[in-house]
């Protein structure tokens, strides 16, 4: 399963109708929405904004076609993300009128063919799944949790108070074993995330 690593743009004339493709990586709902309100402030102005974002691979995705006849421009736009087999990808196609419509067919073919562009020319990345752990430790056992997150290739956060609170996000393929060396050590685990999908590398098992 794969993602963006990187935002995209892709830009086309089209019989003097400008469409301007965004394709960005995206985590969750709340990621799609703060999305999707960047679009309409970095290109203000626009007569429509479709969009399609998807997810998980088959039940967590949408489409909009923001004023566009129905059908003519969100479905378009997840189609390319499905042809493209992309996850936790979000399209948005941008279009500044240029008095001459396009029809039906000539609509469908535009949205599509500015987001193919935009998802074309974009990195991809791999999609892991993990949580989000925070769990606190005593001061001489730190090194040795440090230790052990280094080498697994885990993110974290450390806080430094009167012991040592670690925020850290873990593919769930080393949950199990990075769960063992907690409590060896005597950490405290305050908090466990529900399991998610992440845009992340691949890290090693413990």
């Amino acid at each position: 399963m794969e993602s963006l690593a990187q935002e995209s743009v892709f830009s086309a004339v089209i019989r003097r109708s400008r469409f301007i493709a965004w394709a960005r990586g995206v985590g969750d709902g709340a990621a799609v929405e703060e999305a999707l309100s960047a679009a309409r402030r970095r290109w203000p102005g626009a007569d429509h904004y479709p969009y399609a974002w998807r997810l998980e691979p088959a039940s967590d995705l949408r489409a909009s076609d923001d004023g566009e006849p129905r059908g003519t421009a969100g479905l378009p736009i997840l189609n390319a993300l499905r042809r493209a087999d992309l996850c936790f990808t979000l399209v948005v196609v941008v279009r500044y009128f240029g008095g001459v419509r396009l029809g039906v067919e000539g609509l469908k073919d535009a949205y599509r063919a500015a987001a193919e562009g935009a998802l074309g020319a974009a990195a991809r990345a791999p999609v892991v799944l993990a949580r989000t752990v925070a769990a606190e430790v005593a001061y001489g056992e730190w090194g040795r949790l440090r230790h052990c997150l280094d080498q697994a290739g885990i993110a974290y956060t450390p806080a430094f108070t009167q012991a040592v609170h670690a925020e850290m996000v873990v593919p769930e393929a080393a949950w199990q074993s990075l769960q063992r060396h907690l409590e060896a050590i005597g950490a405290d685990v305050r908090s466990v995330s529900e399991v998610g999908w992440r845009r992340m590398p691949v890290s090693p098992v413990l």
